[in-house]
């Protein structure tokens, strides 16, 4: 039988025989493994806490034996409160420092209410159900993409803008009874939010299709049924080849609209290109200048399926996505063989061009002085390679770059490698030890994605590289995965050359 009682958390046992790690033998032992290789998410499950109190959604489950109580359900939790109260017990000295700062933060609880039972099998269904995956709806059903997108995005992002539309053909296709048009609409809010999200927010492409949007109302300029029609073409070449990296540029969504106006017999007339929504959101990045966007060096964490090419999975964050700019990396400095400007020309032009040529670079001003000498080889053929002739050997190059400094700086920085020799994991490591606080935002994107499936910067699209015969890089592509990896290799390079002082 299950009852409730109020427990001092100090009484509380860690399940040493967690499904979460081996079996353990100690109290100590569960907190390390607990920690694990990635101590960082146990610290942000701590940081939550602490900001949002424990989940009243989530109830704790122990197991009475006699006058002990070990936690079956909620072990995480317990340990981050638990490090919280005694930091001391943390075996890691820098994140025993972090939760010592942590606890200042506020009033800690010392006594939680949870269930009790008095067998592991009495808990054995409510773990299932909650662990065990959907269990074809018996389980917990996770938000998809879409979901998390209606649940979270921001007005005036992106995503928010691909949601009021798509919301809007659903609207659409129900009052029509058009299931065929209701379904493909559900494929891309499911799968490819963020890359229509890149055309929604195109003025010029709103133009186009005969809409403008006030903050989640469609204003239609045209008849529903042109719009239609075009937002249902756009559909179509989602759900098929089309993929974020064709829409990056403005160019590219500028000639996306033009041969889109052909397949369908229309012209474009000079779309206007007044941004009523931008109003709402003056920082939206997709209706700002290119050059703009190049200045910030932002190069957006969207997605493109390592195996296809033409899949798009958002990040599991559901945070905003896509701004749409060029793929330059931010650099600033300009590298020997860059083009040439007449004297003619305007300062701006000279900064255009200049930006232009860098962002036909990979790893542009990257320099490796620690690393080992046939890393640094290699980062220079890569930088030389031309790309856009050369996408094949310039990806494997890439992948190399990044899979060697990763290695190196965990051997001769005296990392714990991790429990399998991934790239994916071993860049999981280093940014844990690089920024132990999960706060740095240079390594934002890539601690988010790298363990994406479908992420362009993740760890399946660096093996991708590799090892799958059906996956074909593109040179947009690479040049994003260099520039979100540079400064993350520069940090790694300094870490390595004080290892060695």
């Amino acid at each position: 039988m299950v009852t409730d009682e109020d427990l001092p958390i100090s009484s509380l046992l860690l399940d040493v025989k967690n499904p979460r790690h081996r079996e353990v033998a100690s109290q100590e032992e569960a907190i390390r493994a607990l920690l694990g290789h990635q101590p960082i998410k146990l610290y942000n499950l701590a940081v939550h806490i602490i900001e949002n109190g424990l989940s009243p959604i989530d109830g704790l489950v122990v197991l009475r034996q006699g006058t002990e109580y070990t936690v079956l359900e909620g072990n995480r939790r317990v340990a981050a409160l638990k490090l919280l109260l005694k930091p001391a017990i943390c075996p890691l000295p820098r994140y025993r420092n972090l939760f010592t700062e942590l606890a200042k933060r506020a009033s800690l609880p010392t006594v939680l209410r949870v269930k009790v039972v008095d067998s592991r099998e009495e808990a054995m269904p409510w773990l299932e159900v909650r662990h065990g995956g959907e269990l074809d709806g018996a389980g917990t059903v996770r938000w998809s993409t879409g979901q998390r997108t209606r649940a979270f995005a921001a007005a005036g992002t992106q995503e928010y803008k691909a949601l009021a539309v798509l919301d809007w053909v659903f609207e659409k296709a129900e009052a029509g009874a058009n299931e065929t048009l209701f379904q493909l609409a559900e494929n891309i809010f499911d799968s490819k939010i963020t890359t229509f999200g890149r055309l929604v927010g195109d003025p010029e492409f709103r133009a186009y299709c005969g809409f403008d949007l006030v903050g989640h109302d469609m204003h239609l300029t045209q008849s529903d049924s042109a719009v239609l029609v075009r937002l249902n073409q756009v559909l179509l070449d989602l759900a098929g080849d089309l993929t974020v990296s064709a829409l990056k540029l403005k160019d590219q969504r500028k000639e996306y609209v033009r041969t889109l106006a052909e397949r369908l017999g229309e012209s474009v007339d000079s779309p206007s290109t007044d941004d009523t929504a931008a109003s709402e959101d003056p920082k939206s990045s997709t209706d700002r200048s290119d050059e703009e966007a190049a200045k910030e060096g932002s190069t957006a964490g969207d997605s493109a399926g390592a195996g296809s090419g033409s899949n798009e999975a958002d990040s599991a964050g559901g945070g905003k996505a896509g701004d749409g700019s060029d793929d330059d990396g931010g650099a600033t400095a300009t590298a020997e063989g860059d083009e040439e400007t007449s004297p003619k020309q305007k300062p701006d032009s000279k900064r255009t061009e200049r930006e232009r040529a860098r962002s036909k670079k990979l790893f542009y001003a990257l320099r490796l002085r620690n690393c080992g000498p046939r890393t640094r080889d290699i980062l220079r053929e890569a930088q030389k390679l031309d790309a856009d002739t050369f996408r094949n050997s310039a990806a494997a190059l890439t992948r190399m770059v990044i899979e060697f400094v990763v290695s190196q700086a965990i051997v001769d920085c005296g990392w714990t490698p991790p429990p399998r020799d991934e790239l994916r994991q071993k860049v999981q490591t280093c940014i844990t030890y690089l920024d132990p606080s999960g706060k740095d935002k240079r390594y934002k994107d890539i601690r988010n994605q790298v363990g994406a499936p479908d992420s362009i910067i993740g760890g399946s699209t660096l093996n991708a590289f590799l090892h799958n015969p059906n996956y074909f890089p593109t040179a947009v592509e690479l040049r994003s995965i260099a520039d979100k990896y540079v400064d993350f290799l520069k940090e790694l390079d300094s870490a390595i050359g004080q290892a060695k002082t």
